[in-house]
């Protein structure tokens, strides 16, 4: 099957985000709105899609909840599926074919910062883990890094799970390449003009946009919702 997975957990400490959230409004709920807009743009836009899975659970922390959601994923590929996963805080803007294209794991764009070097990892080019597709036939060698990984995963950082998947990333020593903004355009600071640059597209060539709820969920939501509306076709 060819699955798009997304997540929803519940979180007791918002202290381990990118800054402490304990005190934003709506919080719980603004995530939960933007997984009912990225499902009704999965469904009009995602071409040969099967089904759309979202995981809940509850969690300590956020990144006890990348930890956790690495293995539900990791179990559901072993099934034999196609898996694109999404944050919560992306949507589709226009018909996606992304299903039996790629045969290795794959995410498309940069992050900010566009490079890390920060032992253990050194990558020169560091890429958003916001949306990542899964073949069915992806090498046990490089989940086996992501095993590896997640079970000893640092959480020191807010990134720490985006280091490990930039791993699995770059250890496959193709020579494909992996740079597709158009399906996963970071929308970092929500200037549309800034957002163009940083990714070196329009929003109008894109098909799925990650509009970075972390830097502040109501208005990432409306953020969201606007493109969702003008990109409603």
């Amino acid at each position: 099957m060819n699955i798009i997975v997304s997540k929803f957990y519940t979180v007791k400490d918002h202290t381990k985000w990118y800054g402490d959230r304990t005190h934003e409004v709506d919080l719980e709920k603004n995530y939960k709105a933007m997984i009912e807009v990225m499902k009704d743009s999965a469904k009009q836009y995602g071409e040969d899609l099967d089904d759309i899975i979202i995981h809940t659970g509850k969690v300590t922390d956020i990144r006890t909840a990348f930890e956790h959601h690495y293995w539900q994923v990791r179990q559901l590929w072993k099934e034999g599926h196609n898996i694109l996963y999404v944050d919560a805080d992306v949507l589709f803007t226009k018909p996606l074919k992304i299903f039996g294209v790629f045969d290795e794991f794959k995410m498309f764009n940069y992050t900010d910062p566009r490079s890390l070097n920060q032992h253990p990892y050194v990558f020169e080019h560091y890429y958003n883990c916001g949306v990542r597709y899964f073949p069915s036939d992806l090498s046990e060698d490089i989940w086996a890094i992501g095993d590896a990984g997640f079970t000893n995963m640092d959480r020191t950082y807010w990134d720490s799970e985006q280091r490990i998947y930039n791993d699995m990333l770059w250890s496959q020593n193709s020579n494909e390449n992996h740079f597709h903004p158009e399906l996963a355009y970071q929308a970092v600071s929500g200037i549309p003009a800034n957002d163009n640059v940083f990714n070196t597209i329009s929003m109008d060539s894109a098909k799925i946009v990650h509009v970075h709820g972390s830097r502040g969920s109501g208005n990432r939501l409306n953020t969201m919702k606007n493109i969702r509306e003008k990109y409603n076709a």
